[in-house]
């Protein structure tokens, strides 16, 4: 027994010491949840000049497979922010992300050349991202799953 203390201080201490480990635990495991699309939407359309927010709603929207949606905040990121090198590189990511079931569509509506032309400028924006920031955050290539 420590010498000085009560045992009842002594034990809640104890206690109090076990609670905030296991929170920071529990803390730890959990991942943080990005905020809702609702809010974002909110946030863009209160500020619709702000590029770092279309950027994280096309983040938002991509989550959960809106790449439309993606694609048109992304495209208003990098409108407001020509500069901004995360965006271009989300923007050559989206094309691979959408899938060989997208392209085929695409191919069978508006031809081969169609799916060129946005494969070219896939690699046009992947460019442009190392140009503006050779230290671009690469994160974004962990959300495209390679697809034949």
């Amino acid at each position: 027994m420590a010498v000085g203390l009560k045992p009842r201080l002594l034990s809640g201490i104890i206690a109090a010491t076990l609670v905030v480990g296991v929170n920071d635990g529990v803390a730890q495991r959990k991942p943080k949840s990005d905020p809702a699309i609702d809010s974002l939407e909110h946030k863009a359309k209160a500020d619709s000049n702000d590029a770092v927010l279309h950027h994280q709603l096309a983040m938002a929207y991509w989550k959960v497979q809106r790449y439309d949606d993606s694609e048109r905040e992304l495209r208003e990121a990098v409108t407001l922010a020509p500069q901004y090198a995360e965006a271009y590189l989300a923007l050559s990511a989206l094309g691979p992300a959408r899938g060989e079931k997208y392209w085929k569509k695409v191919e069978k509506d508006k031809g081969r050349a169609a799916v060129e032309a946005a494969f070219e400028n896939t690699d046009r924006y992947y460019r442009k991202a190392f140009l503006l920031n050779p230290l671009v955050d690469l994160r974004i290539m962990g959300k495209v799953e390679e697809r034949s």
